[in-house]
């Protein structure tokens, strides 16, 4: 058999090993010290001193049968600990009854080593554990990656299970909406109580074509939530179904995506829209759609037989009230004579600004 090489500082794990007999801690520190660093403790008083003390043990190798305080009792402070509760836990005992593993396993040990320890196996099961914490310690780091990625996005990420109904939103999601992070999240099928009443209709049908068996799966919606606190957000809903079964078997099993905060972007969109058509300063009609409405209603007019009157206005002397006033001063009288207008005409009137003081 090829002997353990010694591992590089840099790659060497840390692992604290609890017994109350020291030939046994003299042993396991054998079979382990040229693959890592160990610690050890000879009571499980002593081993929470070490972890108090730190550094904190990538790995703990923990004997049940220990006086005063129990290997249990161990394991359930490091387990009520937040800042030891990721420290995987390995039993090592000389139990080897079913009722001690399923113990040991109840009580959240990672696995249970039996006395006397195979060197061999001592040494595969700590390797796995420390690659499988590894491993979670890096996805842990990816979805907090993740979770800020979707954060600085307005981004947040929907699940819905059609098969046992269930449903998950990320927090981004439930920020976006303006929810607590315990609320429940709206099951598959239902409209979330906070759409707008205008767009649930709308809602409803495109999660409907979204799993319909005979369509594409894709889901997108652009509609309104309504905040608790009275805001108004807009948001894009994108996802895709998955589908299982073929022919008339063939149903949707999971619908995923996300919902993106596109409320900046809308109301860009509309004031982009308005200003096509509007006059900045007094929110009139500008000429173009001024025309455009002056056209309309002489076609109108035409075909009904009727009459219509244009009335065209200029402001006197409007340029000695900016030379001499400003133009701040002249915009607002603008504003003034827009609103007065606006107050003396009928619903089927229109107006609109020109240019300048027409």
């Amino acid at each position: 058999m090829r002997p353990a090489r010694s591992q590089p500082p840099s790659m060497r794990s840390r692992v604290l090993i609890v017994d109350d007999i020291q030939i046994n801690l003299d042993v396991l520190v054998g079979m382990l010290r040229l693959e890592h660093d160990c610690g050890t403790a000879i009571s499980g008083a002593r081993a929470l001193e070490l972890l108090q003390a730190g550094p904190l043990p990538d790995i703990v190798l923990l004997d049940v049968m220990l006086p005063g305080m129990s290997g249990y009792e161990v394991h359930a402070a490091i387990r009520n600990s937040p800042a030891w509760r990721g420290i995987p836990v390995i039993y090592v005992t000389a139990r080897n009854d079913p009722q001690s593993e399923s113990e040991a396993l109840g009580n959240g040990a990672v696995d249970f080593v039996h006395k006397p320890v195979n060197k061999d196996v001592l040494r595969a099961r700590v390797r796995l554990h420390l690659m499988l914490e590894q491993q979670r310690r890096l996805m842990r780091v990816n979805e907090e990656r993740m979770r800020l990625a979707a954060q600085a996005a307005n981004f947040g990420v929907l699940d819905y299970d059609l098969v046992n109904g269930s449903a998950y939103w990320s927090i981004e999601t439930r920020r976006i909406f303006g929810l607590a992070s315990d609320q429940p999240a709206t099951p598959p099928g239902e409209v979330p109580p906070f759409v707008h009443p205008e767009d649930v209709a709308q809602v409803r049908d495109a999660f409907a074509r979204a799993v319909d068996p005979a369509g594409s799966g894709e889901l997108d919606t652009k509609h309104r939530v309504m905040r608790a606190e009275g805001g108004l957000r807009w948001v894009q809903c994108t996802g895709r179904a998955q589908f299982e079964g073929e022919g008339a078997n063939r149903r949707a099993v999971r619908l995923h995506g996300g919902f993106l905060d596109v409320t900046a972007q809308e109301q860009a969109r509309r004031q982009s829209d308005f200003l096509a058509f509007h006059d900045p300063l007094t929110s009139l009609p500008n000429r173009v759609l001024g025309m455009e409405r002056l056209q309309q209603a002489i076609g109108a007019a035409a075909r009904h037989q009727s009459q219509l009157a244009v009335l065209y206005l200029d402001l006197d002397k409007f340029k000695y009230v900016n030379d001499t006033h400003g133009h701040a001063l002249g915009d607002l009288l603008l504003k003034g004579v827009a609103k007065r207008l606006s107050g003396c005409l009928r619903a089927e009137d229109r107006q609109c600004r020109l240019s300048g003081a027409e």
